[in-house]
């Protein structure tokens, strides 16, 4: 959401959260640096405008540690969490909360994050390992101390009549890991949604204004048909008490791959599976975005994000991929996008995509002809306007000719020139966003990146590496990892083997090297080389090198692991043992180029992903 947080820490490896807070590694500073964001980030002119923009919601994401552990003792004592766990954010949410009621907003409210996080995605305050379960002792103790701050929560804003009712929905838990068998399905469903549901029924009491709906989300466990037989009144539901919560993304595998027709194509595809599934119960898209890269996703401005998708055929695609999702996502009970706003991406920006013409100012305003099923069609019905438009041509500086504004007219899109699109990603703190919807809003973190390229080959001093573990479905995490070369190929692959790799690597030229890490001993020099190697034969990638360099283009990339201090071999494998490959960070998303997997059979369910150092 906002990557200027990080940067002054991020060579020292903070990516989330959890990292921001240990290398701080001082409460009042700490403190002091996220009330600053805090502040400044969600304001009341944000909640004015998203009434403005016609929308009747908003998701504001919250912390498990904000209240505390339940014998209200600091979570650094208790839990060794690095948060702060003081109640830092309690009135940040009292305001948002009064400005929802203020302005007339429906509030879902979704516990964003749990003890040791449920995903691994850094919106879960700690991107990597995924330790709900098995961390911090008694897996038990993990999920109390999550019940125990939806209870809080309850108590403090659904009983208060003084907020009007203005949450319309508790998240129990934003995005569980349910995809690849860290968190199974029927654990979730047994050990926490039940026990969960009971507790926020148990102490929501007379005064409440309203009963919120119990919101679960599908742990990208889908299609949604395989919840229908969930949360019935035999199992000791009540009848009309749940909704079910889905996210659906087109920036990651498989759907990154997409023609722009496929995309559109895909979107409507989803109404059937979503209107059947609102048929069940109240189920409504709490995350989407325009993004359909997840290649480069870190730390570009928005105008350079803007003016890389907004040529003239990208920006009646990007209209028409909004109403594609609009239309279909009403088959649902509502739809929330993923977000209000980012400090670097339009197309996770409802802000700043509704300001350049992406999305209408008006929802009701549709620029394509729809056909029978309601689906947008290639033909517009009317002339759009986009803020800016750029065309493939080139100025005498070679870069593309941008015009303030541009009226598209015509009824068939498909002559317009066509392009590349750019990248997408997300990363950050939970703050408060929005979008329209019936029972949810909108609110968090989305974030990233593109660097411009250039025909320079210069090896770097630092570049960041990553890979998208993919489970039954594409993961959507990834984490960051500084590495230097001069530390390269030393520890974990061995100086020989090392030195081998990277004198093939620089007959290329431009190539940015690092180890794998070794797993079993005797295969790591082979597999970093298989990378080397079948990288190699991949088009090339663009990043940019050290923290304020220039771009460069590299046609060939292993990985290496650099997170502190090195382990023996045996430890690192009895901690991966348990969270298969989530031990494999920091790193980050990057250009989505796919490597040969079985380069490294262990990793056989892992995409890798080499790409741009480019904070």
């Amino acid at each position: 959401m906002q990557p200027e947080l990080f940067a002054p820490y991020s060579a020292q490896g903070a990516i989330d959260t959890w990292t921001l807070m240990k290398i701080i590694n001082d409460p009042a500073s700490s403190a002091s640096l996220l009330q600053g964001h805090y502040d400044s980030w969600i304001t009341e002119d944000d909640f004015r405008q998203i009434k403005a923009a016609g929308l009747n919601t908003i998701r504001l994401p919250v912390p498990h540690y904000m209240f505390g552990d339940a014998a209200g003792v600091a979570l650094k004592t208790t839990s060794g969490e690095p948060y702060i766990g003081s109640g830092l954010e309690i009135p940040y949410v009292d305001k948002a909360l009064r400005w929802a009621k203020q302005y007339g907003l429906d509030v879902t409210f979704d516990m964003h994050t749990a003890p040791y996080s449920q995903n691994g995605f850094d919106n879960s305050g700690r991107q990597g390992p995924v330790g709900f379960k098995n961390e911090g002792g008694n897996p038990a103790d993990n999920v109390n101390r999550l019940i125990f701050a939806l209870t809080e929560s309850v108590k403090r804003w659904v009983n208060d009549p003084s907020y009007g009712g203005v949450i319309k929905s508790i998240g129990v838990l934003n995005e569980p890991q349910m995809w690849n068998g860290n968190l199974t399905r029927t654990w979730m469903v047994s050990q926490v949604h039940k026990p969960a549901y009971k507790a926020i029924m148990g102490n929501i009491t007379s005064n409440a204004p309203i009963i919120p709906s119990i919101t679960f989300h599908d742990g990208f466990d889908q299609p949604l048909s395989d919840w229908d037989s969930s949360y019935t009144t035999a199992q000791g539901y009540t009848a009309g008490t749940t909704s079910l919560d889905t996210h659906r993304y087109q920036a990651w595998a498989p759907q990154v791959d997409y023609t722009w027709d496929q995309h559109i194509s895909y979107t409507c595809g989803l109404s059937s599976e979503l209107s059947n599934a609102n048929r069940v119960r109240p189920t409504f898209v709490g995350e989407f975005s325009l993004a359909t890269r997840c290649t480069n996703c870190s730390y570009a401005t928005m105008s350079d994000n803007i003016n890389a998708q907004n040529n003239a055929t990208q920006n009646l695609f990007m209209r028409r991929f909004w109403e594609a999702q609009q239309v279909t996502y009403e088959k649902s009970a509502g739809w929330i996008m993923w977000s209000w706003k980012t400090a670097s991406r339009g197309d996770w920006s409802y802000k700043d995509a509704m300001a350049q013409g992406w999305i209408p100012s008006n929802l009701d305003d549709y620029a394509f002809a729809r056909d029978s099923n309601g689906c947008p069609t290639n033909n517009l019905r009317k002339a759009v306007t986009f803020a800016t438009t750029s065309y493939p041509q080139t100025n005498s500086t070679g870069n593309s000719t941008i015009t303030n504004t541009a009226t598209i007219t015509g009824t068939n899109t498909a002559a317009l020139p066509s392009t590349t699109t750019s990248t997408t990603t997300f990363v950050v703190t939970p703050t408060t966003t929005t979008t329209q919807a019936p029972p949810a809003p909108t609110t968090t973190t989305a974030a990233p990146p593109a660097s411009t390229p250039t025909t320079a080959v210069t090896a770097p001093n630092g570049y960041r590496i990553s890979w998208t573990i993919q489970g039954k479905r594409s993961s959507y995490a990834a984490s960051t990892g500084f590495i230097s070369r001069s530390t390269l190929g030393q520890t974990w692959l061995g100086g020989s083997q090392a030195n081998t790799c990277a004198a093939n690597c620089e007959r290329v030229k431009g190539c940015a090297m690092a180890e794998l890490i070794r797993f079993n001993g005797g295969k790591e020099g082979a597999a970093v080389c298989a990378l080397y190697k079948t990288y190699q034969q991949q088009s090339t990638v663009t990043y940019t090198t050290g923290p304020n360099g220039s771009g460069a283009v590299v046609t060939s990339y292993a990985i290496r692991r650099n997170a502190g201090a090195v382990k023996k071999r045996q430890n690192l494998w009895d901690e991966i043992i348990g969270q298969v490959v989530d031990a494999l960070i920091p790193l980050i998303p990057s250009t989505g180029k796919r490597i040969d997997q079985n380069a490294y059979p262990f990793l056989k369910k892992t995409t890798f992903n080499f790409g741009p150092y480019s904070h």
